[in-house]
């Protein structure tokens, strides 16, 4: 009996698995854990006795100490970031590269105008916690998707929107978040009626009178705006919420932007078509694009993708991974392997992260399952360095430190996976420093003439990810 085998089958209910679940509720979680989470506990309880000798401690981890919340200070002062050219990264006014880490946050102004600071508190004192610098808000979500999760903004709200528009940047500021404003989460407040969305029309493009509120939005906004420290994007998804397919509507609303605020960083949306490169041009700084979200192995055959990615591999401009990755509860993966391989093939391909989560739509605090995925998260930039220098190359290339022996002779098999599903990495004068991607667990990663140093494993279930590194050719 191992530890995988436990998750899926462990034993039927008994009388201690009521006090696991008193636990699970007096952490303020409602409903029952899962049978996986059950396991997990009933494993330490049986197997692990020496460690967790009772429930309580057992389930410890549920009850996590709050780190000292901050105190934001009014004097904290962000710089505007910049880019460079031939540069895929951003700078901070002393030309310094930062490592930009954001963050969703879709509905956080909803919270704002509600006037629930504490829930804001708790949120920001999470992310200065969890080594986030910045936020992505939606503005005019007017849909009945987001006034039914209670999320609601929208400009026709008067004086209440625009007065708090520099309050809330500015408290953020204070924790040390900058703030990608997304300027139209959705166009409902400027058509004036909901949006079908099974037919995702394009309600905008040629319709004058709304696309002049539209400017007239973005002066107001702009302009009350550009002196903080903020990025601007102008939509989310534009195709998806009314704008069209290639819109040039958006590029119009981009130039007028950028003409409002040249000294700021702005990008023009997702067109969510990996292969599309349309917004990928002057005068955004940099391109957002969320990326499809392929399932298959546990979504690990999402980061293969990164390996070779149009929008990734453009040369024109920084990249950053918007929503192409839900992870933790209710989302699409709640692996810390993925998690881990997802920040590792970013950092390598030195493209610019994005956590996305379900809870953070509402803007809620991640729980424990989503904490475990954003601190994996981090770890896969933490241990590559931002600016290690090199060319990227495959694993199985003869100029790679592996033998292509080690690959499985099939990726679609998972019965005959012997080996990693790909290794990608930078080989340069430094060195090698590379991501292996879905290695079966407890599989033991081997290089040809040069020694592999495993910086870190990440194991989940099955299967597992790994940072290697090794020394100059």
């Amino acid at each position: 009996m191992d530890y995988a085998w436990f998750l899926d089958n462990g034993w039927s209910f008994n009388d201690k698995d009521k006090r696991i679940i008193e636990r699970w509720r007096e952490s303020g979680r409602s409903g029952v854990p899962t049978v996986r989470t059950l396991n997990h506990i009933r494993w330490r309880l049986m197997c692990e006795s020496n460690r967790f000798t009772s429930v309580e401690s057992a389930t410890a981890d549920w009850f996590p100490e709050d780190p000292d919340p901050p105190d934001p200070v009014d004097s904290v002062s962000l710089s505007p970031l910049s880019i460079q050219p031939h540069s895929r990264f951003l700078y901070t006014s002393d030309n310094k590269i930062f490592d930009y880490r954001e963050s969703t946050a879709m509905g956080i102004y909803r919270l704002w105008l509600d006037g629930e600071i504490d829930k804001i508190d708790g949120l920001f004192s999470y992310f200065k916690s969890r080594k986030i610098n910045a936020i992505r808000p939606l503005f005019n979500l007017n849909s009945d998707y987001w006034r039914d999760m209670g999320r609601s903004n929208s400009h026709l709200e008067g004086d209440v929107f625009w007065g708090q528009l520099v309050p809330f940047i500015k408290y953020a500021e204070s924790y040390g978040l900058y703030t990608r404003l997304c300027l139209f989460g959705g166009v409902e407040a400027f058509v004036g009626h909901e949006l079908d969305w099974r037919l995702r029309s394009d309600v905008v493009s040629g319709n004058r009178s709304v696309i002049d509120k539209m400017h007239a939005y973005l002066d107001q906004f702009v302009g009350t705006t550009r002196d903080l420290p903020v990025l601007y994007e102008i939509a989310n998804e534009p195709s998806h919420i009314g704008f069209g397919t290639d819109s040039e509507v958006i590029l119009d609303l981009g130039q007028h932007c950028k003409s409002l605020a040249p000294d700021r960083l702005m990008n023009f949306g997702a067109a969510t078509n990996e292969d599309s490169l349309f917004y990928c041009k002057n005068p955004a700084d940099f391109f957002d694009e969320h990326l499809p979200r392929k399932g298959k192995y546990d979504y690990q055959i999402s980061v293969k993708r990164l390996i070779e990615q149009p929008c990734i591999d453009q040369k024109q401009m920084p990249f950053i991974s918007g929503e192409w990755m839900n992870l933790g509860s209710d989302g699409q993966t709640d692996s810390t392997a993925t998690a881990f391989a997802s920040t590792a093939m970013l950092r390598v391909k030195r493209a610019i992260p994005s956590f996305h989560a379900h809870c953070l739509l509402k803007c809620d605090v991640p729980d424990l399952t989503t904490d475990a995925c954003l601190m994996a998260w981090n770890l896969g930039l933490d241990l590559i360095p931002i600016d290690f220098p090199g060319q990227g190359i495959n694993g199985h290339w003869s100029v790679s430190p592996f033998d292509e022996s080690i690959f499985p002779p099939s990726e679609e098999e998972t019965d005959s996976h012997q080996g990693p599903m790909r290794i990608y990495g930078l080989d340069g004068p430094a060195g090698y420093i590379g991501i292996s991607i879905r290695e079966p667990a407890g599989y033991d990663l081997r290089g040809d003439e040069r020694p592999i140093e495993t910086i870190h494993l990440e194991r989940w279930g099955d299967w597992q990810t790994r940072i290697v590194k090794a020394g100059p050719r």
